[in-house]
């Protein structure tokens, strides 16, 4: 209990109805093909208590040290994001205004895609706020009647504007490592190359348009 039980496995693996031996990352990890492992007690009256991140293959050990700088980065680049947008917003707003509006980038950004999911109990709006005054239980389904399909429409109507509300906003979750920080893997270089793109995408158009409103703003003399 509390330790951790590391087993050497070979890589290449020598299967006994098949003549070509296979790789266990190249074949098996990369490609998509399934590899079942089994972990069970030698006694069968025993049983083990393991979460799904607790059981994983390790290609090698690797730099944490590195991999906490790559977890920095991911933040910085969001940081990037929203200090573009503050900047944008400064051009044609006030100080407390430009502050607000970058606020709400950043809370849209990392909360918003929440409020779009499909199949969420209780529904959106109005089915909800029905669910309130009727007393209704959010888990279970609505007695079919004019009503509720009225309810249910004015939902669909709400889901579409929140859609199209989320698009407008960048998803800042899109650009998140703590995960593999915490959990103890290594970033890999393609993600990092991802939310770098993703990054550049939104800061260069930010930058350009920046400068187009200071550009056609009036400069008192």
């Amino acid at each position: 209990e509390f330790t951790v039980n590391s087993q050497v496995l070979p890589r290449i693996i020598e299967p006994v109805t098949a003549n070509q031996s296979l790789d266990l990352f190249e074949d098996f990890v990369y490609d998509g093909d399934k590899l079942m492992i089994e972990l069970k007690c030698l006694d069968s009256g025993q049983y083990f208590g393991v979460a799904r991140p607790d059981l994983y293959i390790a290609a090698a050990e690797s730099s944490f040290a590195l991999n906490y700088i790559k977890g920095f980065f991911s933040i910085y680049l969001q940081v990037l994001i929203l200090t573009s947008f503050g900047v944008l917003f400064s051009t044609f707003l006030g100080g407390a205004l430009s502050l607000i509006g970058t606020i709400i980038v950043a809370v849209a950004g990392y909360f918003m895609q929440y409020l779009v999911q499909d199949g969420l109990p209780g529904g959106l709006l109005f089915e909800s706020g029905y669910r309130v005054i009727t007393q209704k239980p959010m888990t279970t389904q609505l007695e079919p009647s004019l009503l509720t399909s009225g309810v249910q429409a004015a939902d669909v109507v709400v889901g579409a504007c929140l859609r199209a509300l989320v698009n407008i906003f960048p998803d800042l979750t899109k650009i998140w490592t703590i995960d593999y920080v915490t959990n103890g893997f290594n970033i890999p270089g393609a993600v990092l190359a991802i939310q770098v793109v993703t990054a550049l995408g939104l800061f260069l158009p930010l930058f350009v348009l920046s400068h187009f409103i200071l550009k056609c703003r009036e400069v008192a003399k």
